[in-house]
């Protein structure tokens, strides 16, 4: 068995936002909410379930090993993103000095985390 780190991303419930994920082709408006039973936890489920697989594009998020979920009866969505791990080895320059990337010289652009999508 193979354990992936998973990291979780709360996208909170908004009516006219698509939170920066992918859309169908087509779909220019999110769908409104499904009414809820409140009684019967699966019935529910399945009805949120048909909502998101309404707007959302999985065939994109699959690509990068995205997961995304319905939170909670508000809309409220997480996001599961595979962290991949990794061990940093700076590189020898021509000198013997190491390098690191983002360092002038090193070759590696580093650039600041920010929000992807629209």
């Amino acid at each position: 068995m193979r354990l992936v780190p998973m990291l979780e991303i709360i996208v909170p419930a908004d009516p006219h936002e698509f939170g920066g994920l992918p859309v169908k082709a087509g779909v220019t408006t999110k769908p409104a909410l499904p009414q809820l039973t409140g009684t019967n936890i699966i019935s529910d489920t399945e009805r949120l379930n048909t909502w998101l697989d309404s707007w959302l594009d999985e065939a994109e998020t699959r690509k990068y090993g995205v997961s995304v979920r319905v939170k909670d009866p508000t809309g409220a969505l997480a996001v599961y993103v595979p962290l991949n791990l990794g061990r940093f080895r700076p590189a020898q320059s021509r000198h013997g000095q190491r390098r690191h990337p983002g360092q002038e010289g090193s070759g590696v652009r580093v650039q600041s985390p920010g929000l992807v999508g629209g």
